[in-house]
């Protein structure tokens, strides 16, 4: 059977609730890439598909430089493995 490897270095920042400044300065660095809730509970991140569905606490957004997606934290962690420095 084919094995395969995620070799592509992405940023990431996790969705946490209380963070919505640290989500909005990782995605609005060229435009609002990302929209909040009124309730302060989800956020929608803008995808090369388009505005994404809302994502609850605990979804990561992650970049490669050139777009923004949406994670699920279990996803995440079982396919990325921090990198230091």
């Amino acid at each position: 059977m084919p094995t395969f490897r995620k070799t592509a270095l992405i940023e990431a920042v996790q969705w946490k609730g209380d963070n919505w400044e640290e989500i909005k300065a990782f995605c609005c660095t060229d435009g609002p890439n990302v929209t909040l809730s009124e309730d302060e509970q989800t956020i929608r991140v803008l995808t090369r598909e388009g505005l994404s569905d809302p994502l609850p606490i605990g979804y990561w957004v992650a970049t490669d430089g050139e777009s923004f997606w949406p994670i699920a934290d279990d996803f995440m962690r079982a396919n990325y493995e921090e990198v230091e420095g």
